[in-house]
């Protein structure tokens, strides 16, 4: 299948490779059918979520675990079972924010992208659990003694 994209331009996906959104990415409900691409050079901790049906809808996600390395949020019962998953399945990613300035890229580890790789489903999920919604994609060492 060949879809339009907002950086790659026209590139043929699998129709396997299709993330369905069962818990639709806040302020995007329309969309509810996107697929995770990446850059050779980026490896796989960031990605681009491009829509299917709108090559003008595309988000940056990043592995939460650059921001955080001891990231593991308890999911909400609804999400679980919107998402037909056990939390030890669960795949996090969260959506970036990368400004002029690629340094000061900030992360929403509050309401990650939540994916079962298995069924193929995702979702936004907002969390009980005490996450920023910005905090640093790759916090700065600090330098003073």
């Amino acid at each position: 299948m060949t879809i339009n994209t907002r950086d790659f331009g026209k590139i043929e996906i699998l129709e396997s490779e299709i993330l369905e959104f069962k818990l639709p990415i806040l302020g995007f409900e329309a969309y509810t059918k996107f697929v995770m691409l990446y850059d050779d050079e980026m490896g796989q901790a960031l990605c681009w979520l491009q829509s299917v049906s709108d090559a003008d809808v595309c988000f940056i996600l990043a592995d939460p675990a650059l921001a955080d390395e001891s990231y593991c949020p308890a999911l909400p019962a609804e999400a679980l079972c919107a998402l037909q998953l056990q939390p030890k399945d669960a795949v996090y990613r969260v959506l970036t924010v990368i400004p002029q300035n690629p340094q000061d890229a900030t992360v929403n580890l509050k309401s990650p992208v939540v994916i079962n790789p298995h069924k193929k489903l995702a979702g936004q999920v907002v969390l009980e659990d005490n996450y920023p919604l910005k905090a640093m994609l790759m916090p700065q060492e600090d330098t003073t003694c």
